[in-house]
């Protein structure tokens, strides 16, 4: 079989499954004389004529490109954002864009043949009900078990691309959105707005990872609202208060905080909690509720409005566009000329001057004549 007719016959039958249809009844529909002949095409065994195609967008309500455009990511996919209040076009405007680089990629995948795999790490023994505590020892019990040594942030995002499989890509997203999860049926991605302050971004990291890896369970809302740390109360879905019990651990494991804790001198609390989270990458308010959570420090309303006050003093480079695994596959593509640098500028809505920059970030000599 041809790879446009297998295309074609995979978005015919995602589509159709979308809908609710019966082959029998799609193909009674296109006045298909028996069902084995949409099975043929679903199986891409037949090609399909020009007006057929036609009736296929109709029927199905899909544009033409679904069914021939290898990089728009069709099939199931669901995606949750955490956002400071985004507007709904926003949203839609970035998730088209984010829908953009995923697809990319995963035709990157295909065209050097890195197949996905249908398996998805998952984290089964989380639901709505369980403790906030016990969010919190699966999040140490995964750092313990990546290896992520004292500074868990400095190796988060290799972790969960090397021992999940699961892509984080770091992109220009607006102010409103601070970072998002894509579930899809044989992958799943996060994306970190890079221009956030890094502790930011590191918290999103593990607060995404735990909506992908409890996704069937406990499905995240489409729009999580960030919390503005100085808020003394509000209310969350039990969903993002166990993403944040799970990130704690993960980000500040008991015993690393008890080391550090212990190695702390005369410092006063507001002089430790400030160093601490400048060695951890996360915010000073991470650190306070974390040790409050260890009942290492009492709550109270003036220690938890002073914690609120502090800024960490360390400032770190934002993170280079996409990821390594993203930009090593792009160049590998536009080296064997699989797809053009026009196609290449188009699907990343940059110019050529940003994408020899992009590969001038990572060390790379553009695969392409300037």
């Amino acid at each position: 079989m041809d790879s446009l007719s297998r295309l074609i016959g995979e978005r015919v039958k995602l589509a159709r499954q979308e809908a609710k249809l019966s082959q029998e009844k799609l193909s009674h529909t296109l006045d298909f004389k028996d069902r084995q002949t949409l099975s043929t095409i679903e199986n891409g065994q037949r090609r399909v004529s020009a007006e057929e195609l036609v009736q296929f967008s109709e029927a199905l309500r899909k544009p033409l490109d679904y069914f021939t455009d290898p990089y728009l990511v069709a099939g199931e996919k669901a995606f949750s954002y955490r956002s400071l209040n985004a507007s709904e076009t926003e949203i839609a405007d970035f998730e088209y864009l984010a829908g953009s680089y995923i697809a990319t990629h995963r035709r990157f995948q295909e065209l050097l043949e890195q197949t996905a795999s249908p398996a998805q790490a998952k984290i089964s023994s989380i639901g709505e009900k369980t403790p906030l505590d016990f969010a919190t020892y699966q999040g140490e019990r995964c750092a313990a078990a990546w290896d992520l040594g004292d500074v868990p942030t400095k190796r988060l995002r290799e972790a969960v691309t090397q021992e999940l499989g699961i892509q984080v890509l770091y992109v220009d997203a607006p102010a409103s959105i601070s970072g998002a999860a894509c579930r899809l049926d044989d992958g799943a991605y996060i994306l970190i707005n890079r221009n956030e302050p890094n502790t930011r971004q590191n918290f999103d990291i593990g607060h995404e990872l735990f909506h992908l890896l409890t996704w069937d369970k406990l499905p995240p809302a489409r729009l999580d609202l960030v919390i503005d740390e100085s808020e003394i109360k509000k209310k969350r879905p039990a969903a993002e208060k166990l993403a944040d019990a799970f990130t704690a651990g993960l980000l500040m494991p008991s015993e690393t905080m008890r080391q550090i804790w212990a190695r702390r001198g005369d410092q006063d609390h507001e002089e430790w909690i400030t160093q601490t989270a400048d060695q951890l990458g996360v915010s000073p308010m991470a650190v306070y509720w974390r040790m409050v959570n260890l009942r290492v420090f009492k709550k109270t309303r003036e220690a938890q409005q002073a914690a609120a006050a502090l800024r960490g003093k360390s400032v770190e480079a934002r993170p280079q566009l996409f990821s390594p695994e993203f930009v090593g596959d792009l160049y590998k593509v536009l080296e064997r000329g699989a797809i053009t640098v026009r196609k290449a500028l188009k699907l990343l809505d940059i110019d050529q001057e940003e994408l020899e920059d992009l590969f001038a970030s990572y060390k790379l000599k553009p695969p392409f004549e300037l």
